[in-house]
């Protein structure tokens, strides 16, 4: 209140009360635009903003806006790289008056990886590819041979391109008409995802006939490599321990 009392300010924006690190921002609604909101938070240095345009009613638009600040905040996150002043790289200056010269950031700044599923699909991909391309890649002995069935003809193409699995980490020998026993595999398959990527390893082998080599392992990286992504609602370093590592990297 104010004027000791005499008036009062409402704030329409229920999120300012009701959202954890709500900031702002504005609501409007009139006859033909209906109900409108720009709602800002920050949480953990991060700040987001989410719009909300014609909405048919107040209810649904703060309920629309929370879904997209959450989905921001598990989505995204931010890591600060450098202070003002700090040096970032030297570069080389041709003719100059000094044959080098300090590139500075101009002032404090964040760098932000821009959605995190995006990021662990990239993530993957670089890995499973550099595996592929692996000359004599690791593998090892399986204790239960895993049994893959195809039909008669994909058993013949199999056994056909068997120099091309094995260059892969893969060997196997046939049993019976239509099955496969898979003796080894190479160690960077995940265990919970052996038949999967089994599965996608031989059916791209299997149907790229005409492809060359590099075609089909680029291919089938890109394949595979959401298979291990993040997942809706789940946090990349939480959850993902062994990127922490290549997010350093981009940091740095």
């Amino acid at each position: 209140s104010i004027r000791d009392g005499k008036s009062s300010l409402v704030n329409t924006n229920k999120l300012i009360r009701n959202y954890k690190g709500a900031t702002g921002l504005k609501t409007g609604s009139t006859s033909v635009a209906l109900y409108n909101l720009s709602a800002s938070a920050t949480r953990d240095g991060l700040s987001l903003i989410g719009v909300i345009m014609k909405a048919p009613t107040t209810k649904i638009r703060f309920a629309e806006a929370t879904k997209l600040l959450d989905y921001g905040f598990a989505n995204y996150t931010s890591k600060s790289f450098g202070n003002k002043g700090d040096v970032i790289t030297t570069a080389t200056v041709n003719k100059g008056i000094e044959p080098q010269v300090n590139l500075l950031l101009e002032k404090d700044d964040n760098l932000y990886l821009l959605d995190q599923h995006a990021g662990m699909d990239r993530f993957m991909y670089e890995m499973i590819s550099s595996k592929l391309n692996e000359s004599t890649p690791e593998t090892y002995e399986l204790m239960v041979p895993l049994k893959m069935e195809l039909p008669a003809y994909e058993i013949n193409l199999v056994l056909e391109k068997e120099d091309e699995f094995a260059k892969l980490g893969i060997t196997f020998e046939q049993f019976g008409t239509n099955t496969l026993l898979i003796r080894n595999i190479p160690v960077w398959i995940p265990s919970d995802l052996q038949s999967e990527y089994l599965n996608d390893i031989f059916s791209n082998v299997i149907n790229n006939k005409k492809a060359n080599r590099s075609v089909i392992l680029d291919e089938l990286a890109m394949t595979m490599s959401c298979k291990k992504s993040i997942k809706a609602n789940m946090n990349i370093l939480r959850n993902i321990p062994h990127i922490k590592k290549y997010l350093e990297g981009i940091y740095e």
